[in-house]
């Protein structure tokens, strides 16, 4: 079986493990990782990975072209190894993927597609490009969705509902949940929020400073972790508020997040577009609570769950949320509901739509 994927974020990285437990299965990526560097330096060094334990890797040689946002890749080598029975896409925008489906077909290789958008994020509802997605899935024997809002947009494909198969996306909670029982108790009596992203505008960083402003106590804390272009306008604007308690932290190495995690208390990931949020995940797993704006992929699925806020992601709403979680119960979740969303979990949906 092989995976076809731009890179080796360190988030699919368990299930690509949880996958190689259960097949003969290999990662083919369409970006090397010194490519992946020198074009990605707003995220970590190692969110492309030379190398994961008990995964085959392998580069496929292509050509890589840039439109704003989009990636897109033209393969000039094989996509599958010899032999390949199923064949999981990870994207459909660029040639690379559309010349695997086309090729895997050929071969009568089964082919699942793994989508994560949601109806709100979808940038062409209708012309060409419309049609060529639309017709990209249901093309493929099935798609594998992470949660309730990229299923809904599968759908509005034309894809029929039992080629679907909805699961939860995943990272490595247990990493998550055992640092939290690790960690000391926090001292203080402010509550600590966290932002952890690229400080883009897509994020909302300043809108979240905003919403602490309105709303932080003496003894709360802010935490800004990445890095990004409105880094500058951050430090400006925190600096001219100097009764607040904030702070900024560089990109984290990924295996340093469970610590950073264990040792806040809420998450805010208010983004005005989000396929996802797998910090959500990262953070329930270690015991923090979430403010996550309705539009975020994740926010259907964390719904309800202990210690969640979704909110409109206006500074109004966002300040209103943090003062409810400052004004809960001290200490962390102690049997958070996302444990049970692991990669073994996320890698059987994968496994019931290979075996058909």
């Amino acid at each position: 079986m092989t995976w076809l994927a731009s890179h080796a974020s360190p988030y699919r990285r368990p299930v690509w493990q949880a996958l190689s437990r259960r097949f003969d299965f290999e990662a083919a990526m369409l970006e090397s990782q010194e490519q992946f560097r020198k074009h990605q330096g707003n995220r970590p060094a190692d969110f492309h990975a030379a190398a994961i334990p008990g995964v085959a890797l392998r580069t496929v040689r292509s050509l890589r072209v840039e439109r704003g946002r989009i990636l897109m890749y033209a393969n000039l080598g094989r996509t599958m190894r010899r032999g390949t029975d199923a064949v999981i896409l990870g994207g459909w925008e660029s040639p690379a993927y559309i010349w695997a489906l086309l090729s895997a077909r050929l071969r009568r290789v089964r082919t699942v597609a793994f989508y994560e958008n949601t109806l709100a994020a979808i940038g062409h509802s209708a012309g060409p490009v419309a049609r060529v997605r639309d017709w990209f899935f249901r093309s493929c024997d099935a798609v594998v969705v992470p949660g309730r809002a990229a299923e809904a947009a599968v759908l509005s494909f034309g894809v029929p509902a039992a080629r679907i198969h909805r699961g939860f996306n995943a990272v490595d909670v247990s990493a998550f949940a055992a640092a939290a029982l690790e960690a000391p108790a926090r001292s203080g009596g402010g509550h600590r929020f966290v932002f952890v992203g690229q400080l883009i505008d897509r994020k909302r960083p300043l809108e979240t400073l905003e919403a602490f402003a309105l709303c932080a106590s003496a003894d709360d804390e802010l935490v800004f972790v990445g890095s990004g272009p409105l880094a500058e306008d951050l430090r400006l604007r925190a600096e001219s508020l100097p009764r607040l308690s904030v702070s900024f932290v560089d990109n984290v190495p990924y295996d340093r997040m469970p610590a950073l995690l264990a040792d806040s208390d809420t998450l805010v990931l208010v983004s005005n577009e989000e396929v996802w949020g797998l910090v959500v995940n990262e953070a329930l797993a270690a015991g923090c609570g979430a403010i996550v704006s309705d539009v975020c992929g994740v926010a259907p699925d964390v719904e309800g769950m202990e210690g969640v806020e979704i909110v409109d992601g206006s500074v109004a709403a966002v300040a209103d949320a943090m003062r409810r979680r400052a004004a809960a119960p001290a200490g962390r979740i102690v049997s958070p509901a996302i444990l049970t969303h692991d990669p073994e979990a996320f890698a059987s949906v994968f496994a019931e739509a290979i075996e058909g």
